[in-house]
């Protein structure tokens, strides 16, 4: 058994620019559900939810068939549980709060055999299929693919450092922190962030790194793709089912309104 290429990295690696959302609620149903519909990645998130390791692995086998790529973003760039992600079966990775050079290449040494890196030797585990993949040890580096995100004013202060290290293969950028960057907390959408996040996207392009970001509604899609990003994360589980309830309800009282009045 060969170790499946990630289609993932595959794309950013040729320039092919993909869209994806985001899974808050935990829910393997919902991941599956939402990896059918034709999104190219789904980002499964341990940062603000209280998914454990044995979640993310539901998650991740429930959105396997349907050949939807998964994103793990882990809460920490803690080595250990990185390693365990990556035992898990993860290869896509997006650590958060990335700052220096010096983290992102801890982050990628926890990802690395040795003499790479430091990433701790087992087979008998998912990520190997169970020891039976061909040569995993050394076929499997290939189709990890780390995403450093930046979300603070040290992070963009050294984003050239971060984006040389070996190993990191895109860059992401949240405009929830970087709305605090910015001294407007909350306005994700607002000109100074997205003034922010423009200048970012081109650095990024001049670098030659891949680079992301995440937008709220079907709108700012084009705003994303106008920017240059390569991958683009719409909305998620828990925002699209509020926002249906709120329309669903509201359009139930306009009805009921006409019917009074």
């Amino acid at each position: 058994m060969k170790i499946q290429t990630n289609r993932f990295k595959e794309a950013l690696t040729q320039g092919n620019p993909v869209i994806g959302s985001w899974i808050m609620t935990g829910s393997a149903n919902a991941a599956e559900a939402m990896s059918w519909a034709g999104l190219d990645f789904i980002i499964v998130d341990m940062e603000h939810t209280d998914a454990s390791i044995a979640d993310i692995v539901a998650m991740m086998r429930a959105i396997a068939e349907s050949g939807t790529e998964v994103i793990v973003r882990p809460p920490n760039s803690d080595p250990i549980l990185i390693r365990r992600l990556l035992d898990a079966g993860a290869r896509s990775l997006m650590i958060p709060f990335v700052e220096t050079s010096e983290q992102a290449k801890s982050i990628v040494a926890a990802c690395r055999f040795p003499p790479r890196g430091n990433r701790g030797f087992a087979l008998m585990h998912r990520g190997s299929r169970y020891a039976q993949t061909d040569d995993y040890v050394n076929a499997v580096e290939e189709n990890i693919c780390v995403i450093a995100q930046i979300e603070t004013a040290a992070g963009i202060d050294n984003t050239d450092a971060i984006a040389g290290v070996d190993g990191i293969d895109a860059l992401f950028y949240g405009p929830g922190d970087l709305s605090c960057v910015v001294g407007r907390l909350g306005d994700t959408t607002g000109p100074a962030v997205r003034g922010l996040i423009e200048q970012q996207a081109d650095r990024c392009r001049q670098l030659g790194i891949a680079s992301g970001t995440l937008v709220p509604d079907l709108d700012s899609i084009d705003w994303a793709r106008r920017v240059g990003f390569d991958f683009i994360s719409v909305s998620n589980d828990y925002g699209m089912i509020v926002r249906m309830s709120k329309d669903i309800a509201a359009h139930m009282k306009r009805q009921l309104d006409i019917a009074a009045s």
